[in-house]
């Protein structure tokens, strides 16, 4: 294991596979939820420490690095991602090929009441508001250094309501479903509908 970056396989014996991808903020617990949708399907699921990588030296490269060198499963595989996550599927769907279903999108949207999302995360993970604005703030610096890409083998799926981004839905492949930046579920039962 990478020591910023570790990996779970469920549901080995599956042909298919679904590389699963959280947020900031999250952890590979996130998917948790959600695992009875994904029963008919091999898991790779990441877990990132995010926090390492935006205060790393050299952090776009040595994340880069990390990524390329996970054992991925490469047949029948996808990426599904979500907020922070998508920018991670994002590279590696242009460097490995893979189709990419991104959930909250955060690289082609716009935050809106960061007071609310701070407030959210203070509440909810006893997090200094400090430390927030802090981590949104090198959170910002990192998705500027990424320099995204935006491709034929990627689908955005753009909640109805976000509380926190506005997203530009101008770009080809967006769809939008019923939920918030957090309930996911029905973008994920759309994305399994198309993935088979």
């Amino acid at each position: 294991m990478i020591p910023n970056i570790e990996y779970t396989i469920i549901n080995k014996s599956k042909p298919d596979t679904i590389i699963l991808i959280h947020g900031l903020y999250a952890s590979s617990g996130y998917w948790l939820e959600y695992l009875k949708l994904f029963k008919n399907y091999k898991l790779f699921i990441l877990n990132i420490n995010y926090d390492k990588y935006i205060h790393l030296d050299n952090s776009l490269d040595r994340l880069r690095s990390d990524l390329l060198s996970l054992p991925y499963p490469r047949n029948n595989s996808i990426i599904i991602s979500h907020s922070l996550g998508t920018v991670i599927s994002n590279f590696l769907s242009q460097k490995l090929e893979f189709l990419s279903f991104e959930i909250c999108p955060v690289y082609i949207a716009k935050r809106i009441n960061s007071e609310m999302f701070i407030n959210d995360i203070n509440g909810n993970m006893k997090k200094s508001k400090t430390s927030v604005k802090n981590k949104l703030t090198s959170v910002d610096n990192f998705l500027l250094s990424m320099r995204t890409t935006i491709d034929s083998k990627i689908s955005f799926y753009i909640p109805k309501s976000d509380q926190y981004f506005n997203y530009d839905n101008s770009l080809l492949n967006s769809y939008f479903f019923l939920g918030d930046h957090y309930k996911i579920s029905e973008a994920l039962k759309i994305i399994l509908s198309k993935a088979k």
